[in-house]
């Protein structure tokens, strides 16, 4: 869950602030980046989660599954990559590569539960699916202010983005860390004076 809390930070501020950030680096003519990036990064909100189960398959020595999995759903997204490329360019690829990661996903946790024997359904009742709909209404709520609200500078981003962050972490504390989670987060502030005693 805590993985979980970092990396949706990340790639939801992402969604929400991307597409300023590309503009003011790279300019208007790189706004497909912002979708490519996007295709590419948001399967990963669920495999920097799983990072347990990659392990275990080292330590049961079932490294060869990850292996076989990893270049199956490769060769996929190359052949779709392939048919895609000529029509639809960057985001034809990095559609494909999406359409890859997210088989790999699903064969990669079947595997987590025929062979390393993970509850992997228990893992996301309690992980993914508890904390998502927080994550939908986050996004929703950062698309439609960069719908109204312009950042057209270096200092609106930042400033932004630092908002974001702040608000982003008090609305978790508050409506999805449960006990053990808060009680971390406080013995840390105390650690560091802010908190406690």
């Amino acid at each position: 869950r805590i993985q979980l809390y970092i990396v949706g930070l990340i790639i939801i501020g992402f969604i929400g602030f991307g597409k300023s950030f590309i503009l003011l680096w790279l300019g208007i003519d790189f706004t497909n980046s912002y979708y490519v990036a996007i295709l590419l990064i948001v399967p990963n909100i669920v495999s920097m989660t799983q990072q347990i189960g990659d392990t275990l398959s080292y330590v049961e020595n079932e490294i060869r599954y990850n292996a076989i999995i990893t270049f199956i759903t490769s060769f996929i997204g190359l052949i779709i990559a392939v048919l895609v490329a000529e029509k639809y360019g960057a985001i034809g690829c990095a559609f494909a590569t999406f359409i890859a990661l997210a088989i790999e996903l699903f064969l990669i946790n079947v595997f987590y539960k025929k062979v390393l024997k993970l509850d992997v359904i228990y893992f996301f009742k309690n992980c993914h699916l508890k904390i998502m709909p927080y994550y939908i209404l986050c996004c929703i709520a950062l698309i439609f202010i960069d719908k109204y609200i312009s950042i057209n500078s270096w200092y609106k981003l930042i400033l932004s983005g630092s908002l974001y962050v702040f608000v982003f972490s008090i609305f978790l504390y508050f409506v999805s860390f449960n006990k053990e989670e808060k009680g971390m987060i406080k013995s840390i502030l105390a650690k560091c004076n802010f908190g406690g005693s």
